[in-house]
């Protein structure tokens, strides 16, 4: 009957170690969580952003450039035929 005790005893302790270790993974796991979380709030997000602003700065170049050039062959064109009716005019 002692040794059974003794047995029930130690099971019991085991128990509640095995326990106890669970919830500091448990909680270590939450923490590693949180710091993943932190770091993309804090890094990550902010780097996206600014990354994202560059491409719609480059891209609103862009735009800008072949807008301008547009217009000058355009404006080319228009020197162009007036030229050629104001020669066949003559």
């Amino acid at each position: 009957m002692e040794l059974q005790n003794y047995h029930d005893n130690m099971i019991g302790k085991l128990q509640l170690w095995k326990e106890s270790l669970e919830s500091c993974k448990d909680s270590e796991e939450e923490m590693v969580e949180r710091i993943l979380r932190l770091q993309l709030a804090n890094k990550d997000v902010p780097a996206g952003f600014a990354k994202w602003i560059k491409k719609r700065s480059q891209e609103l170049q862009l735009r800008t450039s072949l807008g301008q050039e547009m217009e000058q062959k355009l404006n080319a064109q228009i020197k162009g035929k007036e030229k050629r009716s104001s020669d066949t005019m003559i």
